[in-house]
């Protein structure tokens, strides 16, 4: 009988853990700015109550492979970890880039040329909808979960996801 009660508490814990993990993830559709999140490891939205999000350690991103739908809805292909969600600046201003440089220089340079990159292309393309202040997420590049669709090597017992 005390097997039986260890079993259960073990069982409980997990619910407590997956619950707690599903409260961390965001899920968006990325519409045309999947393009620029698979490059550059990096998503940013309007900073604005419209995009006022809960705090979150994950994020995916759904891709609507029926184009006629337009950009809403979609599959989820990935399941990025945030590494760092503390930039806001407006990508119009002209300083934009000495913000993004004055900000990482000494604590993440490595996130510098990701996000100019990714500023500039979305600039170019004509792909940020408003001129106001957006919020960045730098993704990490190598803590990341894949679905199995996407993912052929995955030799994971369970079929929806596995772990890159």
């Amino acid at each position: 009988m005390e097997a039986n009660a260890g079993n259960v508490l073990k069982i409980s814990e997990r619910r407590i853990r997956m619950e707690i993990y599903e409260r961390e993830v965001l899920s968006v559709s990325a519409g045309k700015t999947i393009e620029f999140i698979e490059k550059y490891n990096i998503h940013a939205f309007p900073n604005n109550k419209y995009h006022n999000y809960k705090k979150f350690k994950f994020i995916t991103f759904r891709r609507n492979k029926d184009l006629s739908k337009g950009y809403t809805g979609g599959e989820m292909e990935n399941l990025y970890k945030v590494v760092d969600s503390t930039l806001i600046l407006n990508p119009f201003m002209d300083d934009y880039n000495y913000i993004v440089r004055d900000k990482f220089t000494s604590s993440h340079s490595e996130y510098i040329d990701r996000l100019l990159g990714y500023i500039d292309h979305r600039l170019h393309k004509g792909e940020f909808e408003k001129k106001e202040p957006f919020k960045f997420y730098v993704l990490s590049e190598t803590e990341r979960i894949r679905t199995v669709s996407q993912a052929s090597t995955c030799k994971d017992r369970y079929p929806r996801i596995c772990v890159l």
